[in-house]
């Protein structure tokens, strides 16, 4: 008798261990893959417009990508240079690829300095921009951010190019 009464607590505790130790994964919420996307992308832009071609920056210039949306279906991107300037462009969709991400042309506001000769201070001027063609492929990590800027029909389109920066 005791053996079976053994043998019935052995049975009932294994029993309740299984049900105590469930899993509670569906507590913890999906993991959304475009957040790895979130982050502080850093290197040098290079700049190419009408007038020049291949400048780089004289600093070290930053994108930073932040989501806005729980769900991370919608994102903010900032431009941030000494150089060039600062660009923003809010709810920015990102599409999901084979090998990474692309955001999608997005229109924004650029504010770039104005550089004028002898001046005590910077100021800056806004013009209207786009982020396009920027992808972030995973694998390797190789990152393109592209804003076209529009200086208007005498200086054209400027384009700033942010492409296989580091990870901050």
């Amino acid at each position: 008798m005791k053996k079976h009464i053994i043998s019935f607590l052995f049975l009932f505790m294994a029993g309740f261990s299984i049900l105590s130790f469930n899993s509670c994964s569906e507590d913890d919420g999906p993991i959304n893959e475009a957040s790895f996307i979130v982050n502080t992308y850093k290197g040098i832009a290079i700049g190419n417009s009408q007038h020049f071609s291949n400048m780089p920056s004289t600093s070290t210039d930053a994108i930073i990508v932040e989501s806005t949306s729980e769900d991370y279906s919608s994102f903010s991107v900032t431009f941030k240079s000494e150089f060039w300037g600062n660009a923003t462009f809010e709810n920015v969709k990102v599409i999901r690829e084979e090998e990474g991400y692309r955001f999608e042309d997005t229109e924004g506001v650029f504010s770039m300095p104005n550089r004028t000769p002898n001046a005590t201070e910077v100021t800056y001027k806004e013009y209207p921009a786009t982020l396009s063609n920027s992808t972030i492929i995973l694998l390797g990590n190789v990152f393109n951010f592209t804003i076209d800027v529009n200086l208007g029909e005498h200086a054209g389109i400027y384009t700033i190019n942010l492409t296989n920066a580091n990870v901050n």
